[in-house]
């Protein structure tokens, strides 16, 4: 539900079209001409109340690391003092609630005004721009042959390296998820309520199954399952053809991407539970409970759990037991899903800041302040972290 707000949003993005009141909605649409101490103040107030044969190497040319979507970098580490980057490059306020991505040392990027940017890793520069009929919330999977991606106009596209148009395929709505490569067959979801499957080559579809709501939530493969999310409160698992092996009741919408880890399947819901369901039944192993909206997809580690709430708390719990690791406080609400390395946890808040925590007791290391909300998440390429943010800004730091 955080993109269908965002892409309901983008002409004036901050109108929060879900509180009743006519009063606050005055307010938020004269949004941007508070101060920024102001906009987050409200920002703040207004939320809280409310076996693959054939694949590219998993890492930054995806969203969320991985085709497990775990968020985790084991072997990769990137800076720990974030004061000046090395670059950044603007998109003239378009904003970006999509994660950058980065292959051959191109970083893909898709924004608000549904425009779609490759930028040379050396130095921001535009290599080229392809321009879809809406807004670009989908974080692009960029394959050794495309890149894919979905836009507000109910299009999959599939470009060359070139950006030019290889494939595009309609759904009959908006496609806010994230495409995910297994075999020959790219799976995404849209929020007309179906995960279509599509030939990776021609575009052509194989096949497409219905859920009850919309699907925001990205697949993860958990062995020879795909899994995903949707609106209408369940978790559901399919094979390869798109027969259904189960579906487990989430107790509300879940926007969030599951994260696989160990034949475990971790996912949060709007509804504030962090779930642990067994990958091959479906089965609830433990949950857990917050007082707030979990919009943002849980980071795994080998042990840890990271998770973020809509009013900004920032957690690590132990994946046997749920039990609390350590919490930290962010001062503004946090939409933004949480990366992890060895060294540090990378995550942005509405008030601008990206934090760089420690991952073994979530002691602040450092932040920077990015100038407006990030609502994407940060990735890794060669020891660079980037990421985007709602001003339209898209940041590389060595």
């Amino acid at each position: 539900m955080l993109n269908q707000w965002l892409a309901k949003n983008h002409a004036d993005r901050f109108e929060y079209q879900a509180a009743s009141s006519n009063n606050l909605l005055m307010i938020m649409n004269h949004y941007k001409s508070y101060s920024r101490t102001a906009r987050m103040t409200l920002l703040a107030v207004v939320l809280i109340g409310c076996e693959p044969k054939s694949e590219p190497l998993a890492g930054s040319n995806m969203f969320r690391a991985d085709f497990q979507r775990s968020g985790f970098w084991p072997t990769s580490d990137g800076p720990l003092e974030l004061s000046e980057p090395a670059w950044a490059f603007s998109a003239d306020g378009d904003g970006a609630a999509a994660s950058p991505v980065v292959y051959n040392n191109i970083v893909i990027s898709g924004h608000y005004d549904g425009k779609l940017y490759a930028l040379d890793s050396r130095n921001g520069e535009v290599l080229w721009c392809y321009k879809t009929g809406g807004g670009i919330f989908s974080t692009p999977l960029v394959t050794e042959k495309m890149v894919i991606f979905g836009s507000d106009d109910g299009f999959v596209y599939a470009l060359n390296h070139q950006g030019e148009l290889q494939w595009r395929y309609q759904t009959q709505d908006k496609v806010f998820a994230s495409a995910l490569l297994w075999g020959e067959t790219i799976y995404i979801g849209s929020l007309d309520s179906y995960l279509y499957a599509l030939n990776a080559d021609s575009g052509e579809l194989k096949w497409r199954f219905q859920t009850g709501n919309a699907i925001d939530s990205s697949v993860a493969l958990a062995g020879d399952k795909l899994i995903f999310g949707s609106d209408d409160g369940y978790v559901y698992a399919l094979n390869q053809g798109g027969e259904l092996q189960w579906r487990a009741e989430a107790g509300s919408a879940v926007d969030a991407t599951p994260a696989i880890s160990n034949n475990n399947i971790f996912i949060a819901t709007d509804g504030g539970q962090l779930l642990k369901l067994n990958a091959e039944t479906g089965k609830s192993v433990w949950q857990y409970q917050v007082n707030d909206r979990l919009f943002a997809s849980p980071a795994l580690t080998d042990d840890q759990i990271v998770i973020a709430t809509m009013s900004g708390t920032v957690m690590s719990l132990g994946q046997q037991s749920a039990k609390i690791l350590w919490q930290y406080q962010a001062q503004a609400p946090v939409f933004a899903s949480p990366l992890v390395t060895a060294a540090a946890v990378y995550i942005g808040t509405m008030a601008g800041d990206m934090l760089v925590l420690d991952p073994d007791n979530g002691a602040l290391i450092s932040t920077f302040d990015s100038g407006g909300p990030i609502f994407s998440s940060a990735n890794l390429a060669h020891g660079a972290l980037l990421f985007s943010s709602d001003d339209g800004e898209v940041f590389y730091f060595r």
